[in-house]
């Protein structure tokens, strides 16, 4: 059996301990807030649950996001459905459907939309694919990379 002096433990343990250390917080960042910021005509969204990105599709609850933009939000627990209502234009969009309906409320036309991303629970939140939703209600919406934040101009 090789003996170990006692310095050597030591340094062993310690660098064990910095290792245990370094991988809990680098699992930490992976599950850590996004970061993502989301402006609606310059003003900060403020979240519950801080948006997400998926397959580079910017997800966020969509509630304060269009409370900032004026529109009308209705939620059907039953069928887990958004209903949106902006000006002249409304669209639902189902958890777990990437096939939007969007329809101009004075012309009645219907049209349907390829969400990039199904709308989808996290935490018993529902998200969104931002830029599709705010889009289709007559908003324009970007992404600054640099500053890791959504710009959505209502107006």
């Amino acid at each position: 059996m090789i003996q170990i002096n006692f310095t050597v433990k030591k340094i062993l343990i310690f660098t064990l301990i910095l290792w245990s250390i370094f991988i809990t917080a680098c699992a930490s960042l992976a599950t850590s807030p996004s970061g993502i910021r989301i402006l609606v005509d310059g003003q900060l969204v403020r979240f519950n649950q801080q948006p997400s990105m998926e397959q580079r599709i910017i997800l966020a609850p969509m509630a304060p996001i269009v409370d900032l933009m004026g529109a009308e939000y209705r939620w059907n627990d039953q069928t887990q459905t958004l209903t949106l209502l902006h000006g002249d234009m409304g669209l639902a969009a189902a958890i777990g459907n990437n096939i939007m309906e969007v329809r101009n409320r004075l012309t009645r036309e219907i049209f349907y939309i390829t969400l990039p991303v199904a709308p989808r629970f996290y935490n018993r939140v529902a998200f969104f694919p931002v830029a599709a939703i705010v889009e289709a209600l007559g908003a324009a919406a970007f992404f600054d990379e640099a500053t890791n934040t959504m710009h959505i101009l209502s107006r």
